[in-house]
């Protein structure tokens, strides 16, 4: 965890010699748009942008073969993984917001469980599939869930501290283009 935490001290430095590389969330505004509202509970309002995203994009590719399908791959994969990597930041360099947020919202509380849960099984998935599990000094789920989790803590905290100590805070705020 010591090692974690001296790495998130490195952003600010980092993130003053090279902008933007080391923002802890970056897409772009249509999925920061729709990620905003589906995370604010207007779910409807949401799928209806992302949906629209998709048929504009289908549209600009009227010459290519499976168009719908591949606006589908690249419109509407990048929402979900845009929503992905922002409940990522949230539980990771933005934790000490996250933790003060879900202090008074249920729907915060219900969506940051949700996404340790699912990455919870993936991780069980993955050290499953690579036989990781079989390893002597391997962790069950929930020891790694928690060893994960705390790893997060950890490298959120020293960019934190980095970026109070340095006095920017560049390396904190998401990159939307």
């Amino acid at each position: 965890l010591r090692q974690r935490f001296f790495y998130g001290t490195a952003a600010a430095g980092l993130e003053a010699r090279h902008p933007g590389a080391t923002r802890p969330l970056r897409m772009n505004s249509w999925s920061a748009v729709v990620v905003t509202l589906a995370l604010s509970g207007h779910l409807v309002v949401a799928t209806s942008i992302a949906a629209s995203t998709v048929v504009r994009l289908a549209q600009r590719l009227h010459d290519v073969p499976d168009r719908w399908l591949l606006a589908w791959r690249i419109a509407g994969r990048g929402h979900l993984f845009a929503a992905r990597t922002t409940l990522e930041a949230a539980c990771r360099t933005w934790w000490p917001i996250t933790l003060t947020a879900c202090a008074v919202s249920k729907r915060l509380r219900r969506l940051s469980g949700i996404y340790v849960l699912i990455r919870s099984i993936e991780s069980a998935l993955r050290r499953h599939e690579t036989g990781e599990h079989r390893q002597a000094r391997a962790l069950d789920p929930v020891r790694s869930s928690v060893a994960k989790l705390g790893d997060d803590i950890a490298y959120g905290t020293g960019v934190w501290t980095g970026a109070v100590s340095t006095r920017k805070f560049d390396c904190l705020r998401p990159r939307i283009d």
